[in-house]
């Protein structure tokens, strides 16, 4: 008998001990099942995190850049005032200083596009511009007038030689330009 309550005491402690065992098993495997879901929402926040700060740099970069081309863009473009009509003309006055013809520009107009969608922002500045010198020097005005950061359209021109009494020959040059302007 004494064995028997041995056994009993025995099997009543290993039966405890097993459920103690499951106990804690089931309770750290509950417990591990929670930290992973909590880990694996940590890990989506801070990918969802890395991700908008992606979106936020990407954004930034697109936003200088574009910034840098409404920049370039704009200088395509004569202002809308008087002020930048008369900025378009010393402009025009500079070049022919520094390429060395004698300049005149005999009329300025403002004009529509032309176009029923353009029109509503945009309109032409009309130069009519007359320059004399030798051809060195009304090529280089022409070439520094066709590099304006301006959009110039050449809508007419000609180029003619003179020749003075004294056998000298020079040469005339009209154009007809528009630049474009905003409204």
């Amino acid at each position: 008998m004494k064995r028997k309550t041995k056994i009993k005491k025995l099997l009543i402690v290993s039966v405890i001990f097993t459920l103690i065992t499951w106990f804690v098993a089931v309770s750290l495997f509950l417990f591990i099942e929670n930290e992973n879901n909590k880990n694996s929402a940590l890990f989506d926040e801070i990918t969802e995190q890395t991700s908008r700060r992606d979106e936020i740099v990407a954004l930034s970069r697109n936003t200088k850049a574009l910034e840098e081309g409404m920049s370039k863009l704009d200088e395509l473009f004569v202002g809308n005032n008087q002020e930048a009509v008369v900025s378009l003309i010393e402009e025009v006055e500079s070049i022919a200083k520094t390429s060395g013809p004698e300049l005149v520009i005999s009329q300025v107009n403002i004009s529509p596009i032309g176009n029923e969608n353009l029109d509503k922002y945009f309109e032409n500045v009309d130069l009519e511009i007359e320059v004399e010198g030798s051809w060195k020097e009304v090529y280089y005005f022409l070439n520094l007038l066709e590099n304006l950061p301006h959009n110039i359209k050449f809508k007419q021109s000609k180029i003619s030689s003179t020749d003075d009494n004294s056998g000298n020959l020079g040469w005339k040059a009209y154009f007809n330009v528009s630049v474009a302007r905003t409204k």
